[in-house]
């Protein structure tokens, strides 16, 4: 099969469309399949940031829904597309009634909040309201794959060891990461509570950020210390994770990743799309839920992290019950589906 994907990349829009339809990709290029991007040039250029054997199309970024799905059209023609995957929060039934005359249609999607026209709808967020939310919102016939069962997650986060909490007095390591692009600039506010003199003790802070970071030159500036030590885009951020026993950072595509690896920690929502699943996922103890960014203070989340070193024993069973929630949805399930 020829299947193309359609999501976009920018500080605004941030990493993480890209990001989890290139993880899908990935799925089904190891299943023998060939993937196709295309997405719309925004300034900053973040498309370039999927990966370089995946052939991407641009089209211009003023296009509507209308002037998009006739461009992608064309090139499903030109590429022969069997399977159209969209992951856009600004393309909606509009869109995909015009591309479903070529080829059927996933959507990935977590607002449930405009009408959609496809075959198959994945949203992998944990909601306590997940099987109604898309009511009214889909074809009768589509079928929906929802919550962390069908989380899109790369294989290097199966293959990696689980996070182990160890036994006081050892400090516990926390991975710090607020998205790709760091709308909200927390990264440079954590350096910044981390630099004000306050005694911490018992942690060590891995600052993870990209070059897409909001506050890059800022957050450059800083060096490392016997505080936190800064990493930039790391080879491996699996790897780097199962070092680690907490979590401070944004929700989104990485909570299931993290999770996978069973770390738990605080969460701070950067947008409004992540606030709902983080209520719901910390009244399931699967995490801490601090606020909105807007709302938080980073001296009230270090104590929080200090007051959690004292009580390992809760944060082991809070580890053991992120692992049990996320599945992950393979290239050959949607297959099946789209066969049926």
């Amino acid at each position: 099969m020829n299947i193309l994907f359609r999501c976009d990349a920018s500080t605004q829009i941030g990493l993480g469309h890209l990001m989890r339809c290139q993880t899908l990709a990935q799925s089904f290029e190891s299943e023998g399949h060939k993937c196709f991007f295309v997405c719309k040039e925004y300034p900053e250029q973040l498309h370039r940031m999927a990966s370089p054997r995946f052939e991407t199309s641009v089209i211009p970024s003023d296009f509507g829904q209308i002037d998009d799905a006739l461009a992608c059209k064309d090139i499903c023609r030109k590429k022969n597309i069997t399977l159209v995957v969209v992951d856009n929060y600004g393309l909606d039934s509009q869109w995909e009634s015009l591309i479903k005359e070529t080829a059927p249609i996933l959507c990935i999607d977590d607002l449930a909040n405009r009408n959609h026209d496809c075959r198959i709808l994945i949203d992998s967020n944990f909601y306590h309201n997940a099987s109604t939310r898309y009511q009214g919102l889909v074809p009768s016939d589509c079928k929906q794959l929802l919550g962390p069962r069908y989380a899109l997650i790369r294989d290097e986060f199966y293959n990696s060891k689980k996070v182990s909490i160890p036994d006081a007095p050892q400090a516990l390591q926390v991975f710090c990461f607020f998205g790709g692009t760091d709308p909200t600039g927390e990264t440079l506010r954590l350096l910044e509570e981390l630099n004000s003199g306050k005694p911490i003790e018992g942690l060590h802070f891995q600052i993870v950020f990209t070059k897409a970071n909001s506050k890059y030159a800022e957050v450059r500036s800083f060096s490392d210390n016997n505080l936190y030590t800064l990493q930039l885009s790391p080879t491996s951020i699996a790897e780097l994770m199962s070092e680690c026993h907490l979590y401070l950072g944004s929700g989104g595509t990485i909570t299931w990743e993290r999770m996978c690896l069973g770390l738990t920690g605080i969460v701070i929502s950067v947008a409004d799309n992540q606030v709902r699943s983080a209520e719901d996922l910390a009244a399931e103890k699967l995490l801490y839920y601090a606020g909105r960014s807007q709302d938080i203070q980073y001296s009230n989340i270090v104590e929080e992290l200090l007051k959690l070193t004292s009580n390992r024993d809760k944060i082991r069973m809070m580890s053991s019950h992120c692992q049990s929630v996320v599945g992950k949805i393979r290239a050959h399930e949607i297959l099946n589906i789209l066969r049926e």
